[in-house]
């Protein structure tokens, strides 16, 4: 229902913006959430799949609806932080229905409306500082070019999940403490993945680079204390 949803109105918006004459012009950016649920959920007392009742996926399945990807949602493995992301725009996306499998991040929009408008982003409003824009443009993705190597690594936290990536590798954790935020003063479990050669987490290779796996370490920690003050 959800999907019949997003398509029908999806369609309204794409018919109205070629009704003003626009179609050509027009950026659409569509993208799903992230990675299917694990949660042991149970809502209502109907029979399953009727209005009255709704009940999760919980991890066995979850794991099944995000292969090949591992794990799920709440998690920085790649099954709880990849999604499809679709863009459409005729007059700069020439290759349509072609792939770039070079990693972005939702920080990268804004960066990227704001290259495509030439905004000013600024640097406080109403007497208060705001967060400088964290995010690159993908812009030069969409023009049908390679995205150059990203100026900061790309970062992930979200409860007891949290990685970062840097060109090939990705440096990733399922052992954040739920309880306490100070993660630089408790025992990180890190796993490494070369996601070049391995996109699907199989292979962990923290024990034959520790180098890259303390480097990337002190990277996640910098950028986690920084982005919460500790």
């Amino acid at each position: 229902a959800m999907i019949d949803r997003v398509d029908q109105n999806v369609g309204k918006l794409r018919a109205k913006v070629k009704e003003l004459g626009e179609e050509e012009h027009t950026l659409i950016m569509f993208a799903s959430d992230n990675g299917c649920s694990s949660e042991n959920v149970e809502t209502g007392s109907g029979q399953v799949g009727s209005l009255t009742r709704w009940a999760s996926l919980q991890k066995d399945w979850a794991n099944v609806s995000n292969t090949p990807l591992r794990y799920w949602k709440n998690l920085s493995h790649e099954g709880g932080i990849r999604t499809p992301f679709i863009a459409h725009w005729p007059e700069v996306i020439r290759e349509r229905g072609s792939f770039n499998r070079q990693p972005i991040h939702f920080v990268d929009v804004m960066a990227t409306v704001k290259h495509i408008t030439g905004a000013a982003y600024p640097s406080s409003i109403k007497g208060l500082p705001i967060t400088p824009m964290q995010g690159e443009s993908f812009f030069p993705a969409l023009a049908g070019n390679r995205l150059p190597k990203r100026k900061k690594p790309i970062f992930f936290e979200f409860a007891s999940g949290g990685a970062v990536r840097d060109g090939q590798w990705k440096l990733v954790t399922k052992s954040l403490s739920r309880k306490s935020k100070d993660k630089s003063n408790r025992k990180i479990k890190w796993e490494l993945y070369d996601l070049q050669a391995d996109s699907t987490e199989t292979k962990n290779l923290a024990s034959e680079h520790p180098n890259v796996v303390r480097h990337l370490g002190r990277l996640w920690l910098d950028w986690y204390q920084g982005s919460y003050g500790l």
